[in-house]
């Protein structure tokens, strides 16, 4: 909550760097000795901030005091916006699972195949190219699996384990 206070010395005196405010002319009088009063005017401004889907208790209170039914207008909305978020978190992560299961079908079918490959060439009189698809396959295959398992996940910090086991 912030506050500012601004005191003005007679009613002549303006800061003009502030927000504009409306000026009161009161008059001078003048005391028992013939020197005239001095006039102080003190304005203070109050701005207070929340956030979040809701506001507080107490300004959710005032809403429902402006128009009837308000507050539970606004509770709805706050409770359709959170079943939202729920509902594309969940098509993400649902994206995202079945995204890795695809990549994973397709490099166990694409390393099955070259290792296939590499073995009906041996099978067939073709021994160098043979061989040489089949260890071409399995490294990549090897390499992979080894690469995943070193490389700390993203945004875990080193030496920690993840929920799920992993490290």
């Amino acid at each position: 909550m912030a506050k500012r206070n601004r005191q003005l010395k007679g009613s002549s005196q303006r800061d003009l760097r502030q927000e504009p405010f409306t000026s009161v002319s009161l008059p001078q009088s003048q005391s028992n000795e013939g020197t005239p009063n001095r006039i102080q005017i003190i304005e203070s401004i109050e701005e207070e901030a929340f956030s979040g889907p809701l506001p507080p208790p107490r300004i959710l209170a005032e809403y429902d005091t402006i128009s009837p039914g308000f507050a539970d207008r606004i509770l709805g909305m706050a409770e359709q916006e959170q079943n939202h978020r729920h509902t594309m978190e969940t098509k993400s992560l649902n994206g995202l699972i079945s995204s890795r299961l695809f990549g994973q079908i397709a490099a166990f079918l694409l390393g099955v195949l070259g290792i296939g490959g590499g073995l009906y060439l041996v099978s067939n009189g073709k021994s160098v190219e043979g061989l040489s698809a089949f260890f071409v396959a399995l490294g990549s295959l090897m390499g992979v699996f080894v690469l995943s398992k070193k490389q700390p996940k993203a945004g875990s910090s080193s030496g920690s384990a993840s929920p799920d086991g992993d490290v």
